[in-house]
């Protein structure tokens, strides 16, 4: 039996039991069909995840300024500004993984232009934070060394920024007001979407890191160099654990903190089965209420002591957060 005969048999048959034949070929098709969806739903979520996590930038450490803790009340992140542009400094120059720290401080105002304004995010940075956040930019130029050292008095603008402000018109070279201080426009920034946590990335003006401190959102009295976050980008092939070991080594040594005191440095994942031992073992190192505390824990508990939290973007699945305690 050759082939041609073969092919009218099976068609005959086909011709016989026609509703079978379509009932067979029904599945086929659905079955191969639910298969490419479930694929394809499957890559474009992986895609998205990994598009938020580009956006975050790659190969990044984030250092944020810590908590205090007052009569045995922890006031949160970010509450006291423990970390400086001198720490930035030193990593840049004594890490050897490191590319780029930038310091940058973080607040919020309301920005004017002719009779529009918006509420958004004004970030004091540096000339190395759209480096190290991986930030290019769709028109006009980045900070320079120089506006920072002059203090300039000039804004980059995210795109969600630019939307409400300007609509469709070209932002560039325009004058816009934050806090009353004019600021000329230089450039506008490529659209990043929103953050792992659901934060607009984009809704953000990026001003030179001295203006931000001597005429929108001030400085501290007692540390006038100190800022909210480090943004440190490792360089590729390097590593990020080596890294972060280095960082926060180095943090000890310059805020002279050590093992003895009341928030040890940690690092853990958010997503590791060890998490509940850890809180176990972090809870056993404070003395209960009923037990009476000697007199260095009670000191330290009442002072309090600002700590910096190092976090790092490392893939989709893995976080890291350490936090490093001045004495």
């Amino acid at each position: 039996m050759n082939v041609w005969q073969s092919a009218r048999i099976a068609v005959r048959a086909l011709r016989v039991n026609k509703l079978r034949s379509a009932l067979t070929m029904l599945g086929i098709i659905i079955g191969v069909g639910a298969v490419i969806v479930t694929v394809g739903v499957g890559a474009g979520a992986q895609a998205r995840v990994a598009e938020q996590i580009e956006s975050l930038g790659s190969n990044l450490i984030i250092l944020m300024s810590g908590s205090v803790t007052s009569s045995g009340v922890r006031l949160g992140q970010g509450t006291q500004l423990t970390i400086s542009e001198d720490d930035a400094a030193a990593i840049a120059r004594e890490v050897p993984a490191v590319q780029v720290a930038a310091p940058s401080v973080r607040g919020t105002a309301q920005v004017v232009y002719g009779n529009l304004n918006w509420a958004t995010t004004i970030q004091g940075v540096t000339a190395d934070y759209v480096e190290a956040r991986d930030w290019p930019l769709v028109t006009g130029r980045p900070i320079g060394p120089e506006d920072v050292e002059g203090a300039t008095k000039i804004a980059l603008l995210g795109q969600t920024t630019v939307l409400n402000l300007f609509g469709d018109a070209d932002p560039l070279g325009q004058i816009i007001r934050i806090q009353k201080v004019p600021f000329t426009v230089i450039g506008m920034l490529h659209r990043k979407g929103q953050s792992s946590r659901g934060w607009d990335q984009d809704d953000v003006i990026l001003i030179p890191l001295s203006t931000a401190k001597k005429k929108v959102l001030g400085a501290s009295q007692a540390s006038p160099r100190a800022v909210n976050t480090i943004s440190i980008k490792i360089r590729p092939g390097a590593d990020m654990a080596e890294a972060e070991a280095q960082t926060r080594t180095l943090l000890r040594q310059r805020h002279r903190s050590g093992s003895h005191s009341v928030s040890p440095a940690r690092a853990r994942s958010p997503t590791s089965s060890t998490g509940g031992r850890w809180w176990r073992r972090r809870r056993s190192r404070w003395p209960s209420r009923s037990q009476p505390r000697s007199a260095s824990s009670s000191d330290s508990i009442q002072r309090g002591r600002p700590h910096a939290s190092i976090r790092s973007r490392r893939s989709a699945t893995s976080s890291l957060l350490a936090s490093c305690v001045p004495a």
